[in-house]
């Protein structure tokens, strides 16, 4: 990464936080909406117990119950009943209840005493069960109220596979909108770096144009000016210098030469030559 331009390591940096904070979103989604999902299944379980159990408390035979239970809860469109006696025998079981040999929660009280619990039955997707234990004029009753969790598991692989095909899409446009971004936040770096490049030693007074002198570009552009300033300071200073130095110089050595001419002109002998 040290050598990619500040502009994609900007962008990558921007992607790779919005794409965890997605994946965090999502994950707090699911898993929140999974639990809403089993909080209404758990209470349409407790009504229907409460259902079934009002029909057990109006029945005085165990015959009686059961034509009243098949007439109501036989073919339920979302729920499996289940009713059995102290001795393990079936009352009575809706049309497709599964689990009539398995384990269930083991409850014992008045109806409001409900347990609940996810439990996958021998040959069948899993079941969200509630049992409670209730007394009858035909003697002592479990009920179980199942239903099934395949279609709510269903429901959330949808909607994962919708999040995972989503997810690239996201990424995609992120890493487009982190680079306009980028580039857009670094147009006034490019703007100082170009004409920094276009001072010269001829063109020392020009300066960078501070926009913002309070946000880093402006301070960056501050401290090129400020060095620049100094620069032509030194330029001006060398330049008195060199100046002052060719005068001092030019009047001896104009002295040597008028002496150096002046010998030159006068005459002299031969041996003067030798």
């Amino acid at each position: 990464m040290k050598h990619l331009s500040i502009r994609w390591r900007m962008t990558l940096w921007y992607s790779i936080a919005l794409g965890v904070i997605l994946c965090s979103f999502c994950l707090a989604l699911l898993l929140l909406m999974r639990q809403q999902i089993l909080v209404r299944t758990d209470a349409g379980l407790r009504e229907e117990v409460k259902e079934i159990g009002l029909e057990i408390g109006l029945a005085p035979s165990a015959e009686a119950f059961k034509s009243q239970a098949e007439a109501r809860f036989s073919q339920h469109d979302f729920y499996e009943f289940l009713v059995v006696d102290g001795d393990g025998g079936i009352v009575f079981a809706s049309s497709q209840s599964p689990g009539t040999g398995s384990e269930t929660p083991s409850v014992a009280g008045t109806p409001a005493e409900i347990n609940i619990a996810t439990i996958e039955f021998d040959d069948s997707e899993p079941h969200r069960v509630a049992a409670a234990s209730m007394q009858s004029a035909f003697g002592a009753l479990q009920v179980r109220v199942m239903r099934s969790l395949k279609p709510i598991y269903a429901d959330l692989n949808t909607l994962k596979f919708a999040m995972a095909g989503l997810f690239p899409l996201g990424v995609a446009l992120a890493l487009a909108s982190g680079y306009f971004l980028a580039g857009r936040a670094l147009r006034s770096v490019q703007h100082v770096v170009e004409v920094a490049n276009s001072i010269n030693i001829t063109s020392l007074d020009r300066r960078i144009a501070v926009e913002n002198p309070h946000d880093e570009i402006g301070q960056l552009a501050a401290a090129l000016n400020s060095l620049i300033n100094r620069l032509e300071r030194a330029v001006t200073e060398i330049r008195r210098f060199t100046a002052d130095a060719s005068h001092e110089i030019r009047t001896p050595i104009a002295s040597l030469r008028s002496e150096a001419e002046s010998a030159l002109r006068a005459p002299r002998t031969a041996a003067e030559y030798a």
